[in-house]
């Protein structure tokens, strides 16, 4: 189990194992709260956060998962990095609206663009 799992479950949560798309490849874990769900990978010292779903008011998940994200980095040490490819969600204009504002609150927090793998993500230094 890796640190962010352990950190998680601390917090009394209970992540999940989630597949990519119903396949046998694994893509991380998943966290559900009464605000949002949020899907995540520990790659070395890199918090890769694979999708990001309000389930309220988009601001109310968006300082949610916020205030989770960094009292993780502040209690879990391997994290170096958090990394996140936020995608707008057309079909889905609540959902949109929520990504657009973790977004943006990422960057007015020091979140920087990068261009990693072919596209771009934003990366927030934690140490």
């Amino acid at each position: 189990m890796d640190a962010v799992t352990r950190f998680l479950q601390s917090e009394g949560l209970q992540p999940t194992a989630r597949n990519f798309l119903g396949t046998d490849f694994p893509l991380g874990h998943v966290v559900e709260t009464e605000h949002f769900s949020l899907t995540y990978r520990l790659d070395g010292n890199r918090l890769v956060l694979c999708d990001f779903a309000g389930r309220e008011d988009d601001a109310g998940s968006v300082l949610s998962v916020l205030s989770l994200l960094r009292r993780m980095t502040k209690r879990v040490p391997e994290i170096a990095v958090i990394d996140a490819m936020i995608l707008s969600a057309p079909n889905d204009a609540a959902l949109d609206r929520a990504r657009r504002r973790l977004t943006d609150v990422m960057v007015a927090e020091g979140a920087q663009p990068i261009f990693l793998d072919d596209a771009y993500w934003l990366r927030y230094t934690c140490h």
